[in-house]
C-alpha cells in the first residue's frame, strides 16, 4: 500500500435477520430487529436466502435507516428507503417529482432455499444504523423462511503517517490514529 492511496476496508459478515419463519403480510418483523452499526461506510451487501413454505411464496425487504447511534426520545429514529422519479420538465412551469417510501419483494421460483443478492446500498457515510425488515407476501397464510446476512465497507484514506479508522466498542464509537 503506497501512502496517498485508497483501499476498502470490508467489516466481518454481521447477521441481519437469524434464520426464521416470516411474518405473514401485512405485518412486518417487529421489534428486536437486528440493527447494524455503518456509521462512517460507504457501501453494504445484503445476501439473502428464501426458502417458500407453498408454491407461489414471496417475500418482501424494505430497507431502514437510523440517522443516531440509539433512539432519541420525541424524534423519529428510523427512515424507510424510497424511490424517486423525476417529473417531466417543461420550460416556464413547475416541474412535479414524485417520491414514495419503497419495499421490494422476491417470489420464488422453486422450491427449497433460494438465495439472492440485494447490492449495492450505497450509505454515503451519513447512516449511523441500518436494518431490514419482512415479511412473507406470496402466500401470507404458509409463511416461508428468511436468513440475511450483510457485508459493509469503507474507504481508508492514507497520509504519509495515518490512518483513520472507526472502531465499535460496544456500540460506542470512536476514531483512533494508527502508524501506517
Amino acid at each position: 500500500m503506497q501512502p496517498g492511496s485508497n483501499q476498502y476496508m470490508i467489516l466481518p459478515v454481521a447477521v441481519v435477520r437469524a434464520a426464521a419463519a416470516l411474518p405473514a403480510a401485512p405485518n412486518w418483523d417487529t421489534d428486536p430487529l437486528v440493527e447494524v452499526l455503518v456509521m462512517g461506510y460507504g457501501t453494504g451487501t445484503f445476501y439473502v436466502t428464501y426458502t417458500r413454505a407453498a408454491v407461489g411464496g414471496a417475500v418482501d425487504l424494505q430497507l431502514q435507516f437510523a440517522p443516531y447511534l440509539e433512539d432519541q426520545a420525541g424524534v423519529e429514529d428510523w427512515f424507510t428507503q424510497s424511490l424517486y422519479a423525476p417529473g417531466a420538465v417543461v420550460a416556464g412551469v413547475e416541474t412535479a417529482s414524485a417520491i414514495q417510501t419503497e419495499y421490494i419483494t422476491y417470489t420464488s421460483t422453486a422450491a427449497g432455499a433460494e438465495t439472492f443478492v440485494l447490492d449495492p446500498i450505497v450509505l454515503g457515510g451519513t447512516v449511523s444504523r441500518i436494518r431490514l425488515r419482512c415479511r412473507e407476501s406470496g402466500v401470507p397464510g404458509t409463511p416461508g423462511a428468511c436468513h440475511i446476512f450483510g457485508q459493509f465497507s469503507f474507504i481508508k484514506v492514507y497520509d504519509a503517517a495515518h490512518c483513520y479508522l472507526f472502531t465499535e466498542v460496544n456500540k460506542n464509537w470512536s476514531i483512533s490514529m494508527v502508524k501506517v
